[in-house]
Parts: structure tokens; sequence; C-alpha cells
């Protein structure tokens, strides 16, 4: 920052800093604010971990993977996101369904 008020020039500044003209001026206004505590110490909002898994899916997708190693994770994603019926499954419910005779109420 010193070097560019210095030389006037902060293409210069930046090339002997090794740093980017965009990275300069986007700490330039903390440093005209703070100075250099201003370049130390600021808050990040950045969310930490903001695609993060929660641990109670993270715990089915682990507890399936060890009880069944030879499934793909398109399965166990199925699975976790909507477990299977309890009874049979639903193919072989609407495939029975469709081969039952329909009967004409009476």
């Amino acid at each position: 920052m010193e070097s560019s008020e210095a030389t006037g020039n902060v293409t210069e500044a930046c090339r002997k800093a090794h740093v980017g003209r965009g990275t300069f001026y986007y700490w330039k206004p903390r440093f005209d604010e703070h100075g250099y505590a201003g370049l130390e110490e600021f808050e990040s909002r950045a969310p930490k971990e903001p695609y993060r898994t929660p641990p109670d899916i993270e715990q089915k997708v682990i507890a399936l993977r060890r009880e069944h190693p030879k499934w793909g994770k398109k399965r166990i994603a199925e699975r976790v996101v909507r477990p299977p019926p309890a009874v049979g499954g639903l193919a072989w419910i609407s495939h029975s369904a469709m081969r039952l005779p329909v009967q004409p109420d009476q």
C-alpha cells in the first residue's frame, strides 16, 4: 500500500508485491480506514461448510454402506431419501394390482 502511494503507480507496486490489482483495490478501503490493523483482522461472512451433509443423513449413509457393501451411491441415496415400503416393493404392488381382474360393480 505504501509503495503505491510512494510511486503513484499501482501496477508497479502490485507487481513488486506479487499481488493482483483486483486484490489491491479490494483491500485498499480497509487499509485507508484502519491501517495495517484493518488488513490483519476481519470477520469472515463466508458460511462454514455450506454444502456439508447433515450428520443424521451422514450416519444413515454410513450404516447402509456397511450393511450393503455392494450397493452403489445411487441406491444408497434412494434409500436415504425414501426408505423402502414395509411390505414388498411399490413395483410389485402396482404390478400385482394390474394383473387382478377388474370386477364390475354389483
